[in-house]
């Protein structure tokens, strides 16, 4: 098997998934990435590859380096062993939960979890709560201060969170999403060495989640807390470095990693975007308009990251 065709069924399989536990930006970033790698020829009418035309020869054009779709030394191409679903038995419970989730009704959606023990249940109940307490802490945020100001609101489902995954955690009975949210539920209560320990254990068992990482990444402000970190090689792990690299602002190594990123997924709108926020701090403006130019007509309706384009 192909090494794209790999990443194809590990991205596809990774959508459903975080799909299905209401991660749903962390589920639109792996499908545009699924979108980027470029497909056979042999096995698609131009009809399938139409989100893949008119950019290569941009692409190409402003590489420092030429790319193969070999991958770099010592990343993981091959498909990791995939989680195993826990809810054949009480899936009409989740599936009506999901739908409470996907209203916005996140107490509703807890409440119908209350009795289920399933990973994937538990998973949802949490994340339902810690969407819950958001929601109301930004409720009362308004109430206090208006949106402007300032107030003391916080998110009051925090304590009993953190109490239930400390206990599954040390119990060895949590699943790599219960992990993501116990890191986001420690960061937000200012555990942050903690919450890197448990991010870090997270995206090692199921590195597709992009939130994981971004939660990750945020919690990393010095080179040398991301050096300090065992993380495990797989190209998800490319991402977060080009992508943390660019927050230190080490724009070159940046460059590097999201060009090297290419040869693999030759047509991410997501690296071509990011490929011009690197140039643009190094002040390459103008094959930076050429780029979101040529990423506008791809993506029009396009949202993140175009504030950089509108500078």
């Amino acid at each position: 098997m192909s090494s794209k065709e790999s990443c194809r069924i590990e991205l596809r399989t990774a959508i459903r998934q975080l799909s299905d536990r209401c991660l749903y930006s962390a589920s639109k970033w792996a499908a545009e990435q699924l979108v980027g790698i470029e497909q056979d020829p042999a096995k698609f009418t131009p009809s399938n590859t139409r989100f893949q035309r008119g950019s290569s020869s941009i692409r190409r054009r402003f590489r420092t380096n030429e790319i193969t779709s070999t991958p770099p030394t010592g990343v993981a191409y091959v498909s990791t062993p995939v989680m195993e679903e826990d809810e054949a038995i009480h899936g009409d419970f989740y599936l009506l939960a999901k739908s409470y989730f996907d209203c916005r009704e996140y107490r509703r959606a807890a409440h119908v979890l209350r009795d289920q023990t399933g990973k994937k249940s538990v998973f949802l109940r949490c994340y339902a709560l810690y969407l819950a307490g958001e929601k109301r802490k930004e409720e009362e945020m308004i109430e206090l201060e208006g949106p402007l100001g300032k107030s003391d609101a916080v998110n009051r489902e925090l304590v009993s969170l953190e109490r239930e995954l400390a206990t599954l955690c040390k119990n060895n009975t949590i699943d790599p999403f219960g992990l993501y949210l116990y890191g986001l539920v420690l960061k937000e209560k200012g555990n942050e060495n903690l919450a890197r320990k448990v991010l870090v254990e997270s995206v090692n068992s199921y590195p597709w989640n992009w939130s994981a990482w971004s939660e990750l990444q945020s919690l990393c402000t010095t080179v040398d807390i991301l050096n300090g970190l065992n993380l495990s090689n797989h190209w998800m792990k490319e991402f977060f470095l080009a992508s943390i690299y660019q927050e230190l602002r080490m724009h070159n190594e940046s460059l590097s990693k999201y060009e090297n990123l290419q040869g693999m997924f030759t047509f991410s709108n997501y690296i071509q975007a990011q490929i011009a926020k690197a140039r643009y701090s190094l002040r390459e403006f103008e094959q930076v308009e050429v780029i979101f130019e040529d990423l506008l007509r791809n993506d029009p309706y396009r949202v993140e990251d175009m504030d950089t384009y509108s500078n």
